[in-house]
């Protein structure tokens, strides 16, 4: 499904396959509003949707120009990620996955909100790509590969999210400045912080928790 121009809007509607497809997104979005609330996605995975820029692009909805978009109360299984371009002002509220390899994704957005989700025994939950002036707040994940990776990001707030095992809380990568990781709690996480690469000096890391070690 290809939407040009449009939005896609969906409310208590159900999204099931049993096949990976190959080569492309099941949905793409292009300068249009995603909203969906109280949806459920099952087994919508993908491979190389965008083989050209595989280590950039990927996921099951793809949206690029998504301004103002929304997602709330949906459940998540098996699938590949929900992934937003170029978007602003992107809202993922209460919403529950389990068994994904990503969930959610973004790269290059602004002002975006990730609150009170809840992730199960996913390779790695949330992306943050070259994402700036966004919230992910009060996020709960449980036995993720990696709960949340954050990539050439600065100036995001990350506060009082959980993370209960696992193999890494936060993966933090190349680190810009301006960003605030505060009241977060690890339990049993093997690396609460990751660190990789070169971050600016200029990040705030105030009243984290660590438990369990």
């Amino acid at each position: 499904l290809r939407i040009e121009d449009g939005g896609l809007n969906a409310a208590r509607a159900e999204f099931l396959s049993q096949e990976t497809l190959t080569n492309s997104f099941r949905i793409t979005v292009q300068n249009g509003r995603v909203a969906l609330a109280d949806c459920r996605f099952a087994g919508l995975k993908t491979f190389e949707p965008s083989k050209s820029r595989a280590a950039f692009i990927h996921g099951f909805l793809y949206c690029q120009f998504g301004h103002d978009s929304k997602v709330e109360h949906c459940d998540f299984i098996d699938c590949s990620p929900v992934m937003f371009l170029n978007s602003s002002r992107v809202k993922l509220l209460r919403n529950l996955a389990v068994r994904c390899d990503y969930v959610f994704s973004f790269l290059n957005c602004v002002e975006c909100r990730v609150d009170w989700n809840e992730f199960f025994n996913c390779a790695t939950a949330v992306k943050v790509n070259g994402t700036r002036l966004s919230d992910f707040f009060s996020n709960r994940f449980t036995d993720c590969g990696i709960g949340m990776e954050v990539y050439r990001c600065g100036e995001n707030r990350f506060m009082g999210n959980a993370f209960f095992g696992g193999r890494e809380g936060m993966r933090l990568w190349g680190l810009g400045k301006g960003g605030l990781f505060a009241g977060n709690r690890f339990e049993s996480v093997r690396h609460p912080f990751s660190k990789r690469g070169e971050h600016d000096a200029d990040n705030v890391f105030s009243g984290n928790e660590v438990a369990g070690e």
